[in-house]
């Protein structure tokens, strides 16, 4: 198999004594560059890349500065000396392709066309709606982290079309919906509507618990990506490239998985029935907004989301029939929390809300059990490796062990892609391979 070098400015044949960069397959050059770009190297051995002198420094700098960041602030998230990143944009310096990769990722960028396509494919509208967002309220670091979430979302969706699969055609069955409630019609009850849609269209029992909604989303080819973002924010909805992910957080009350299950659900209501207009190219929701009771909410479009979770994890027919069995309001409390994998004081306000009751019952902690955690959570604690970030754990990873075992991706690609080096990866192929079911039935 002929195997290719690209480095800043230039692609060449790997057999070329003077290529040095990353390695990358021919189906990644068709792929990226294109049949003529493939046949000219193949004839030449080494062709420049570049789209003109400005590139990627301009595309770099200019897309930085399009999300409010520094350099400095770009520097930590993709581990380089500020100089590095100062370095990658001044026009008259060639740099490592690693750096280059590294600074596109965080910055949301298509790493693969860096210099051969001025823009490498970033998303103008979602940078501008993240700086908006860092002039308000958040932090950098979640500017940065919500921004390579982006890449994420993006990269995986396409390794997952490149390995022959086409996403779920039951997401096509999802029309949005701009009913957020009207006088006599309270934005609440449109969320347990399409809560109880949803799990008609899904084929789910109108009344059994979900028992991983994470599973769930995997199943239905939705990316989810869990990384670290400032302790308010709880989760966010990211529309890019034509395509919608699910951004979750892993700090705050997130670690507990009850409550991160809820999240999730909040962010299916955006991806699942808010319009391209409503969603604005990302929504972020912060905690405070997601523990608000939805008959309470002000805000018709959180309160329908806030509704529309809580009925798809626990739906209310069910959760009033099931409390009512029980023998007293405490045993009641905690068999809702734990049957439906609810957080007390979620389950607490929906219990009332679904049986019309005040329920004074003093707080009661049942913890998740070691089963909701892990049918939660376990491709992300169990990764065999810890350099991997979370936002590279799970189905992202699955789609490169897919693609590297398909001989679409290189080994170096490979081992970018989950933050590994080539010897890692050999090593750890194996134990991926043995998260990965579908991997493995290849």
């Amino acid at each position: 198999m002929t195997m290719f070098v690209r480095s800043q400015d230039n692609l060449a044949v790997r057999s070329n004594p003077k290529a040095n960069g990353h390695v990358l397959t021919e189906f990644e050059v068709r792929s990226a560059f294109g049949d003529e770009v493939l046949a000219r190297v193949l004839d030449e051995g080494v062709i420049p890349l570049a789209s003109s002198l400005c590139e990627p420094s301009e595309t770099l700098r200019r897309t930085r500065e399009s999300l409010g960041l520094t350099a400095k602030d770009v520097a930590k998230r993709a581990k380089l000396r500020e100089q590095e990143v100062k370095d990658a944009e001044d026009r008259s310096r060639v740099n490592p392709i690693q750096n280059l990769e590294r600074l596109a990722i965080v910055l949301g960028l298509d790493e693969r066309i860096l210099s051969y396509s001025a823009g490498a494919n970033g998303n103008d509208q979602l940078a501008g709606r993240l700086k908006a967002l860092r002039e308000g309220t958040l932090s950098v670091n979640s500017v940065s982290a919500l921004s390579e979430a982006s890449w994420v979302i993006r990269t995986q969706y396409r390794l997952m079309k490149e390995c022959g699969r086409s996403k779920s055609e039951v997401l096509r069955k999802f029309a949005p919906s701009d009913n957020y409630g009207s006088p006599g019609y309270p934005a609440y009850k449109q969320g347990y509507y399409l809560a109880n849609e949803t799990r008609k269209i899904l084929d789910l029992s109108p009344d059994e618990p979900i028992t991983s909604l994470r599973d769930l989303c995997e199943a239905i080819d939705i990316a989810v990506v869990q990384t670290e973002l400032s302790p308010k924010i709880a989760g966010a909805t990211i529309a890019v490239a034509g395509e919608r992910g699910i951004v979750l957080n892993i700090n705050g009350p997130n670690a507990n998985v009850w409550v991160r299950r809820a999240t999730l659900a909040h962010e299916l209501a955006h991806l699942f029935w808010d319009s391209e207009e409503r969603l604005e190219h990302i929504t972020v929701d912060d905690y405070k907004s997601l523990n608000s009771q939805p008959a309470r909410n002000s805000d018709h479009v959180e309160a329908r989301a806030n509704a529309f979770a809580i009925a798809l994890l626990a739906p209310p027919v069910a959760t009033a029939r099931r409390f009512e069995a029980a023998v007293s309001p405490e045993e009641g409390l905690s068999d809702i929390m734990s049957h439906f994998g609810l957080s007390f004081s979620a389950a607490r306000h929906h219990i009332s809300n679904c049986t019309g009751k005040v329920i004074n019952v003093g707080h009661i902690d049942p913890l998740p059990s070691d089963e909701w955690t892990a049918r939660e959570n376990s491709t992300v604690d169990f990764f065999p490796d810890h350099r991997t970030p979370f936002s590279r754990r799970g189905k992202f990873a699955e789609n490169v062990v897919a693609a590297l075992d398909a001989e679409i991706i290189s080994e170096d690609s490979a081992a970018r892609y989950l933050n590994i080096d080539i010897d890692s990866l050999a090593d750890r192929l194996p134990s991926l391979r043995g998260l990965f079911p579908s991997v493995r039935a290849q």
